[in-house]
């Protein structure tokens, strides 16, 4: 398996549009837009996982930055000066495509992702009831910081989950 890097520039972008297409099923033009916006922010660090040249899943995420729509909701569940959001980077998506999950590749994405940026703590949201995504995580020292929270527009509760810098 080869990890390469993406950009708004990288014609990877489109592979990993399709990944998180073919994982979360939203349409491509909305998936195009929201992973070309998030490439254009402070911090971006995205990979895409290739298996004999075919894209099998793929991972980005950001600075956690006030006035982005998902850090400012954490930190109204939270409250605004809650310790995981101060100087922290957020791990946006990590999809692996169906049919290619259990095989280690959500964690060679994760472990790229952490190392990717300098930041003390990272924060992450998924879907209460994705128990695989949880176990991984769990299992990669990540920590439940809320159980259930809920995102405009969406029905289904989100765990938000952090994870700290082993300090030197």
């Amino acid at each position: 398996m080869d990890l390469v890097p993406f950009s708004r520039t990288s014609p990877l972008l489109s592979d990993a549009v399709n990944i998180y297409v073919a994982t979360w099923g939203h349409s491509r033009d909305a998936s195009y837009q929201f992973i070309y916006q998030y490439a254009g922010f402070p911090g971006f660090a995205g990979f895409v996982a290739l298996v004999e040249r075919q894209p099998v899943g793929m991972g980005f995420g950001v600075d956690a930055r006030r006035g982005n729509w998902w850090v400012d909701t954490v930190a109204s569940a939270l409250g605004p000066s809650h310790p995981a959001l101060s100087d922290a980077w957020t791990l946006v998506e990590l999809a692996v495509a169906p049919g290619h999950r259990d095989l280690g590749y959500g964690t060679i994405i994760h472990d790229a992702l952490w190392l990717s940026h300098n930041r003390p703590r990272t924060v992450l949201s998924t879907q209460q009831n994705n128990l695989g995504a949880q176990r991984l995580y769990l299992r990669l020292g990540w920590q439940i910081i809320h159980p259930g929270l809920l995102f405009a527009g969406n029905p289904v509760p989100y765990v938000i989950m952090a994870r700290e810098r082993p300090q030197a």
